[in-house]
């Protein structure tokens, strides 16, 4: 984990706990000072003290992976595959939400679903978050993430993004979906291309990508092997 304190011009090494891997980073912020949210295992560490000290505390265990963690004002809000935590301090100390098998809420089918996808915003004044499930169902949360609310919008496939701003919402599911009135209402803003193609390919290292990505014939690319290649994009 590396962290910065002046407008990104320069990186340092965060003294952390030997984890193989760190999955989500966020920061909370307090007042002028900033503090990391990471999660590493099925630990949820909050940094102690101000980013760059070193020092982080494990402030939430699970036992299943993490799937997003956001953060605004003094809310924070962390799903895993089935749960969904929520924090009003900073995320120093964390409520139980509701999970899909000890809840009343019907999170979208007869089977266990996943929580995929989470968005949290304050442009209002007030916090809104949205949750987005691989049933195809999102829900939505005044409450800073105690209790959730299913809104009217269903999907056929999962919700693997989701995004808001106020009132306007985004998803990401077989096309991506718009409402600008906080989920109530839903237009279709961007179709999803009729075909799509898997494929590998082997060239000359940075070329291949280059020359894939400024094809005439291709609509969009999801991924390419080469920074350049990609950058092509731009």
């Amino acid at each position: 984990l590396y962290s910065d304190g002046d407008d990104g011009s320069g990186f340092q090494l965060e003294i952390f706990p030997p984890f193989t891997f760190i999955n989500i980073v966020d920061i909370t912020a307090e007042g002028n000072n900033f503090y990391a949210l990471v999660t590493a295992e099925n630990n949820l560490w909050r940094s102690s003290g101000y980013i760059g000290d070193g020092d982080y505390q494990s402030v939430l265990n699970v036992t299943n992976h993490w799937m997003s963690i956001k953060s605004v004002a003094n809310v924070a809000i962390a799903i895993n595959s089935t749960h969904v935590y929520h924090s009003t301090t900073y995320g120093k100390g964390w409520a139980y939400g509701n999970d899909w098998a000890n809840s009343t809420i019907d999170w979208g089918g007869d089977e266990p679903v996943e929580l995929l996808s989470l968005a949290l915003d304050n442009e209002s004044g007030d916090v809104f978050a949205y949750i987005g499930t691989s049933a195809g169902t999102v829900f939505g949360s005044q409450d800073n993430g105690a209790t959730w609310t299913k809104l009217s919008f269903v999907s056929d496939s999962p919700i693997n993004a989701i995004a808001s701003s106020a009132d306007t919402v985004m998803v990401a599911s077989d096309a991506v979906y718009l409402s600008e009135d906080g989920g109530i209402t839903w237009s279709v803003a961007v179709t999803s291309p009729e075909t799509v193609y898997y494929a590998l390919l082997l060239g000359e290292g940075r070329i291949i990508g280059q020359q894939v990505a400024k094809h005439p014939a291709l609509r969009a690319i999801g991924f390419t092997g080469s920074r350049v290649g990609g950058r092509a994009l731009m």
